[in-house]
């Protein structure tokens, strides 16, 4: 039994697998399929502080090194963020009698917070009661430049001063309804609150919206923003106010002249939590999809989606620096979310339909694109034609027009091999033109028309179909550096499935016979080495293996088969199946230790020791090109899983889903990081028993 059956549940399946390090010294066992599924256990969040009982909100000190938690019991935590320790925990409160929140004076030297009704401040460093005071309700909130608290009370904003605490009312009084929210502006001056003005009942249509902006110097309010019926969260940075809706809905203001920039919808229930980065580039919303979106505040794109939690997310707040993300949520947890760095787990992208993929860049962090109503053949000059990138880091797509336009008119066929850069492009004339769009070499090869097939490895090798006018065309392999003919065969297929390989010490030539055989040739040597038979149906793809021991192939067969190349017989095991239909490229991971598959009906991942299923993920429900590239990157850190297209087909768009696969040295630094943590070792038992009884 794997360990994906053994622990359902993430949290135990996680210590599971703590339970599999290894230590200094003994034989590191584990393969790719043990760091996908230690990935699986995991959200996209960098550290995860686990809580007895759900948590309501958060709160940073200025320069980001202490955040404070609240529970819905009235319990705050004081946190260390450079040490991930836990400080201090105050009591207070009883559970589930009304929502709390905290708030930590930007200063580092006070703690505020409503624990059922009772506003408490105190000292950090001392741990000394400073105020208490009766009848308070959430939302607190201290001034960016620690002057101020303020706090909601059963009649309206009140304002205390930090210097001598006394305090004054904000503005007229209001009868304040459930969930109040407000947000001083940076330079202090200002502060927007919404009061939602009625007493709590369930139907939240009986509220009455208000999004006010109070003076602070003057005690007036400057005027309302409108337009968004019922607001939960306010967040701004002085120039903009965002506010998000129990609806789902984000309204923006600009401040200066309170007109609505843009309003949005960013969840499917209420939102929760909002926060604006300190630049104000970035807006975070989380709420009843248990998911965080971060928005761009110029074009309002969806930039980044990031996941982990399991249940609703009720507070957000950046880090200073705006690099981390910090969420409290109902599922018992707070998070760190590093959310400049490359997605840490399984990500979806949107892509256009009229887009084929040809695999990842070299580089490994880059989907390359094109559009194939672009190259129609012949190539002519007054046709432009772009490369398309998707950055996998930010999710944004980048197009840039070929500089290598002059140089491929006139080619009438072109291939390209999945994991390298380059087009492959050829010409009546006997050219074969090789480009990345910017960088071309042109190989000329003989005076007929020719079809390149595939560049070697390490680019000493080209393999092409010679197409004489009045001749049978063949195929050659050519060197380029000796501008030889080294071999000469049967014209052979060209098409964007793998139909032939060379190994990457170059030393074999693998293609596509007669009868559904493989022939085997040695390079060096200048002979036929093998014919591979056993194959009884139509065969696709070939692939060896990183040290060029094994080749596998695959078809339409639902079944890939692997070689023993010296040997030219079959290798032991040589049969991975299970699959229900054809199966496309087989893919090797960087260690040659797993073998990836996809078939048409689902995608495996295999040990190539053993034959062994060791993954299986099912395919897109919708047939698209997407299932024939190729499914791991040339490092092996990320894996493709899934095509679907988008349910609505007038958006002509395809749902990409990638997976990263983490190093074992990067997780195995995770697993001691984790395992010093005093926070998670406070709360691991209670977190089991609990996991066990949902």
């Amino acid at each position: 039994m794997n360990l994906a059956e053994r622990f359902p549940d993430k949290f135990l399946m996680e210590n599971g697998f703590r339970k599999a390090f290894t230590e200094p010294g003994q034989d590191d066992l584990r393969g790719i399929e043990w760091s996908y599924l230690w990935q699986a256990s995991r959200g996209d969040e960098i550290f995860t502080f686990p809580h007895e009982i759900m948590v309501n909100g958060i709160s940073l000190s200025a320069d980001g090194t202490r955040m404070a938690s609240v529970d819905v019991d009235g319990k705050i935590r004081l946190f260390d963020l450079d040490s991930r320790k836990l400080l201090r925990i105050y009591e207070g409160g009883t559970k589930f009698t009304n929502v709390i929140s905290v708030a930590l004076a930007p200063d580092g030297n006070l703690l505020a917070a409503d624990q059922q009704g009772m506003l408490r401040v105190w000292n950090i460093d001392s741990g000394e009661t400073i105020l208490e005071q009766e009848h308070m309700m959430a939302p607190v909130s201290f001034s960016p430049n620690s002057r101020f608290l303020a706090a909601t009370t059963e009649t309206g904003l009140r304002i205390w001063n930090t210097a001598d605490w006394t305090s004054r009312r904000l503005g007229e009084p209001l009868v304040i309804g459930w969930m109040p929210s407000l947000a001083f502006t940076p330079d202090s001056k200002r502060v927007v609150f919404s009061p939602k003005q009625k007493p709590y009942i369930f139907s939240t249509s009986q509220y009455k919206a208000k999004v006010m902006v109070y003076n602070l110097e003057d005690n007036t309010m400057e005027g309302e923003l409108t337009g968004l019926d019922l607001p939960s969260v306010i967040t701004t940075d002085g120039t903009i106010v965002a506010a998000g809706g129990f609806g789902g809905d984000v309204c923006v203001w600009d401040l200066a002249s309170r007109r609505v920039i843009r309003k949005f919808r960013a969840d499917s229930g209420v939102i929760f939590g909002i926060d604006l980065s300190h630049d104000g580039k970035i807006l975070a919303t989380g709420g009843c999809d248990q998911v965080i979106r971060l928005w761009d505040t110029k074009t309002f794109e969806n930039t980044h989606l990031l996941k982990g939690h399991r249940n609703e997310i009720w507070d957000l707040k950046f880090s200073p620096d705006g690099r981390i993300l910090i969420s409290a949520s109902k599922d018992h947890s707070v998070r760190l979310w590093d959310w400049k760095r490359l997605p840490d787990k399984e990500f979806e992208y949107t892509v256009p339909l009229h887009l084929n993929c040809r695999g990842f860049s070299e580089s490994g962090d880059v989907l390359l694109f094109y559009d194939p109503n672009e190259w129609e053949f012949p190539l002519k000059r007054t046709k432009s034609r772009s490369d398309y990138l998707l950055d996998l880091a930010s999710g944004r797509w980048t197009s840039a027009i070929r500089s290598d336009s002059e140089a491929i008119v006139g080619a009438t066929s072109m291939t390209w091999e999945p994991g390298q850069d380059e087009f492959l492009f050829g010409k009546e004339d006997g050219t074969v033109v090789i480009s990345d769009g910017t960088t071309i070499q042109s190989v000329h090869v003989t005076d007929h028309p020719v079809e390149p097939l595939l560049i070697s490895p390490k680019r000493r090798y080209l393999l092409l179909n010679v197409l004489p006018k009045n001749a049978e065309p063949y195929a050659i392999l050519w060197n380029i550096e000796a501008k030889e003919i080294v071999a000469q065969y049967p014209k052979m297929l060209q098409f964007y499935r793998k139909r032939q390989a060379i190994s990457l010490d170059e030393r074999f030539l693998a293609y596509l016979g007669e009868d559904f055989t493989v022939k085997l040739w040695l390079i060096p040597e200048k002979r036929e080495w093998a014919t591979l038979r056993g194959h009884a149906w139509n065969l696709s793809w070939l692939e060896f293996s990183p040290d060029g021991r094994l080749l596998a192939s695959s078809g339409w067969e639902a079944e890939c088969r692997l070689w023993d190349v010296e040997k030219g017989a079959k290798a032991s095991p040589h049969l991975v199946q299970d699959h229900r239909s054809g199966v496309g490229q087989p893919i090797f991971s960087p260690d040659g230790c797993t073998l990836a598959t996809n078939g048409l009906s689902s995608r495996k991942l295999w040990s190539v020791a053993t034959g062994q299923e060791l993954l299986s993920f099912p395919s897109p429900q919708v047939l698209q090109g997407f299932n024939y590239f190729p499914v791991m990157s040339a490092k092996g850190d990320y894996l493709i899983w899934a095509g679907d297209q988008l349910p609505d087909d007038t958006k002509k768009e395809r749902m990409l889903r990638i997976a990263r696969v983490p190093p074992l040295a990067e997780i195995d630094e995770e697993i001691i990081r984790q395992s010093n943590s005093k926070t998670r070792s406070e709360y691991e038992k209670f977190n089991i028993i609990e996991t066990k009884q949902r």
